[in-house]
């Protein structure tokens, strides 16, 4: 019959049941937020006790020196397709920049996330040689097809 109810003690065992499960699933899900906390923490650590020494990462050195070369490149060449592409000046120059800003900060993202050594300066040397790539590439188009 499908409307009979089951006895009482078989339903007050399936609700102790059913508490039962859903307190295991609560201490679970404590215990992985738990490990997951300790395992950031823990990660985190070592970057806040290493102190990087004063020569490290000098404003000047030969890597500063490839990012801001690269970023110029970069730079130059995302505003020649932009302008290429659309021959409007603004595309040239949010592809440009957009390109050569998005891989400065992707390299350094990489670096935070244990690939190499993330440095502030290194993307103060990515963002100066987009802007002189840009405005570069912006002189030598003005020049070559006029201010308009």
């Amino acid at each position: 019959m499908l409307g009979t109810l089951r006895p009482t003690a078989s339903r007050d065992r399936l609700a102790a049941g059913c508490r039962k499960a859903k307190k295991a699933r609560i201490k679970r899900r404590t215990g992985v937020a738990a490990a997951l906390f300790a395992s950031a923490f823990t990660a985190a650590t070592p970057s806040f006790c290493q102190t990087p020494s004063p020569d490290s990462d000098a404003w000047f050195g030969h890597d500063k020196a490839l990012h801001f070369g690269a970023s110029f490149a970069i730079a130059a060449t995302g505003y020649g397709i932009g302008v290429a592409s659309t021959d409007e000046r603004w595309t040239g120059v949010l592809l440009g920049g957009g390109m050569a800003l998005g891989l400065g900060a992707g390299k350094e993202v990489f670096d935070a996330a244990g690939l190499g050594t993330p440095s502030w300066r290194d993307f103060t040397w990515d963002c100066v040689g987009a802007v002189l790539g840009l405005g570069v590439s912006f002189a030598f188009d003005a020049a070559l097809r006029g201010p308009g």
